[in-house]
């Protein structure tokens, strides 16, 4: 496989533009661009993929069969939806593909992520203060950072559900940060 031309670093807060510049350079056979997108999109797929299977060891799992089905079918990506959009929606479906075959149901829960970031206690404890459904739209507007419309696009609900439980879970955050 040949380095791409994907020579600047992409951050944690990477833009849709970028992560679609990442695709389109992994079409080329970049894996510098691979790297450059795994480095900023793992922690927010991580925090989603937890959000869906409580179950670190799978979540884990299916990070890292994410990115490879990104770098596999990165030339099948039409820009119908944004590159973020599209990325989370691998990893939604292969949580649906887990839970069904359930992968989840073998492996305790008290296992320890292995991920320095994932696993500071303040940002667990807060997270664990939302239901699941506002876990996971927080995280897809927080730590993904898309939109409203894009969330419940990707949730398969209303943008109304997809506000209010953004705003829902803000409003329990920011109780939780101030008590």
């Amino acid at each position: 496989m040949k380095e791409g031309k994907a020579s600047e670093k992409v951050n944690t807060n990477v833009s849709d533009l970028q992560c679609q510049k990442c695709i389109n350079e992994m079409t080329e056979g970049s894996t510098e661009a691979l790297k450059l997108l795994y480095e900023s999109m793992y922690r927010p797929l991580l925090l989603f993929v937890m959000s869906v299977l409580r179950n670190p060891v799978i979540a884990e799992d299916i990070v890292q069969e994410t990115f490879i089905k990104v770098y596999q079918k990165a030339d099948q990506f039409q820009k119908k939806s944004t590159a973020k959009t599209w990325i989370f929606s691998i990893a939604k479906h292969l949580c649906m593909d887990s839970i069904a075959t359930k992968q989840c149901d073998n492996i305790p829960d008290h296992i320890v992520c292995s991920d320095g970031d994932f696993s500071r206690l303040e940002t667990n404890e807060a997270l664990n203060q939302l239901d699941d459904e506002e876990q996971q739209v927080i995280i897809l507007y927080v730590f993904g950072g898309l939109k409203i419309k894009k969330i419940a696009e990707l949730l398969s609900i209303s943008e109304k559900q997809a506000y209010y439980r953004k705003k829902t879970a803000t409003e329990k955050l920011k109780s939780y940060f101030t008590s």
